[in-house]
């Protein structure tokens, strides 16, 4: 079986839906996440999990020296310009493993290995969990040279990694109505070249699948069930990615102490499946028992109507 590593950044403190994300890297115990960052949670048994402590000083030191240029990062947010850049970043860590990849927090993932195979592994160098563009959720690449230094071929890169902002460089440069309409990158008016160029000119070197393998927005009656993640009841998914849902005003933000093994994922809300079938049978057990004493009681009314009335 290859081995994927996915790297994960976070800093400071950690979001409602952390957990989630968490506890599902734990039920994909082939795969293994490292995770750089100044703020863990320690309530499981870190089988398939790397905590390394790290801070956003470190992470400009160790950037700077490996890409050889000054990299000044001041927040998460533009660390994800420099994702395609990660093999390079931290070829240290990654040198066991056949390939590497970088993950959000804001994503609950189901079964990877039931959709990234290593069948899909051995004809991909790059695989994106979205059809259109390169996905920056979420992405999985090849650790071998000509992948782990691609994003060198840009024109740009040296620029967008010293810019303050963030870029979308990882990405399409927020080209996304475009790119989802059906143009191709190549063809827009994206001022910069982003790394969805150079996949893109570089297609016949390097082979890279854009697949529909998560779910956005706040379509409700997403089903997590011991990891796996299901649509309608029926249609299995990847992951959710929680983007629409957590800045929905109306989407409410969980405190449950310990993720569930199953839950349901609604419009504006999640339920723990096991609560809520027990509810529902204790609500419909309490009426059937009310309405056996009704009907008992009314016997009882009726009998005594009759022998007052004889």
């Amino acid at each position: 079986m290859q081995r994927i590593a996915i790297i994960i950044f976070y800093f400071g403190q950690l979001p409602w839906y952390h957990k989630f994300f968490v506890d599902s890297c734990f039920n994909n115990e082939t795969v293994e996440f490292i995770f750089f960052s100044d703020n863990f949670i320690k309530d499981r048994n870190n089988k398939n999990i790397r905590e390394v402590p790290f801070s956003l000083d470190e992470f400009n030191k160790l950037a700077s020296h490996k890409l050889d240029m000054q990299i000044n990062v001041k927040n998460g947010l533009k660390i994800c310009d420099l994702r395609p850049a990660f093999g390079l970043i931290f070829e240290d860590f990654l040198k066991e493993y056949d390939f590497w990849g970088y993950a959000d927090t804001d994503i609950i993932l189901g079964r990877i290995r039931e959709f990234i195979t290593d069948d899909v592994l051995y004809y991909n160098d790059f695989i994106s969990v979205v059809p259109e563009y390169p996905s920056g959720f979420f992405a999985i690449l090849r650790n071998v040279e000509k992948v782990n230094r691609l994003f060198t071929l840009s024109k740009d890169y040296k620029k967008l990694f010293e810019e303050e902002n963030n870029t979308l460089f990882e990405e399409c440069g927020g080209y996304y109505l475009d790119v989802i309409d059906g143009v191709n990158i190549l063809d827009t008016k994206c001022p910069i070249e982003t790394f969805h160029h150079l996949l893109e000119k570089n297609k016949k070197d390097i082979t890279s699948l854009f697949e529909f393998f998560s779910i956005e927005g706040s379509p409700g009656n997403i089903r997590v069930n011991n990891g796996v993640i299901t649509f309608l009841n029926e249609y299995e998914v990847m992951m959710y990615h929680l983007t629409n849902y957590k800045n929905n005003f109306f989407g409410s933000k969980l405190l449950w102490k310990k993720v569930p093994s199953q839950y349901t994922i609604f419009k504006y809300s999640f339920r723990k499946s096991n609560a809520l079938s027990r509810s529902v049978k204790t609500c419909a057990f309490r009426a059937l028992r009310l309405s056996g004493l009704l009907m008992v009681r009314t016997a009882i009314l009726l009998s005594k109507l009759k022998v007052m009335l004889s």
